[in-house]
């Protein structure tokens, strides 16, 4: 995995992949680069997060929250994955 890519400089979107994603619980984490893990919930996606997937690439904002970083505006990485496998 490469090291964290912003994608978007002005809205500081990154690009990441879903470690796991638990839809009963309604949380998961998603991997950053050099093998950190940040938390997100399903409250914080996008679109209907039943379309969130373990190892589907996604991007996200990043938030600072009293228990640390979490993954905000959780969506789908529609873009060309070729070349981050």
């Amino acid at each position: 995995m490469p090291d964290t890519i912003q994608i978007d400089p002005q809205t500081g979107k990154y690009l990441g992949r879903m470690k796991w994603y638990n839809s009963q619980k309604g949380y998961g984490f998603i991997m950053r680069g050099g093998g950190e893990e940040i938390f997100f919930h399903k409250s914080n996606t996008v679109h209907d997060p039943g379309k969130i997937q373990e190892g589907q690439w996604v991007l996200y904002d990043v938030e600072e929250t009293r228990k640390g970083p979490e993954a905000t505006d959780v969506e789908p990485y529609e873009g060309d994955t070729s070349l981050l496998d």
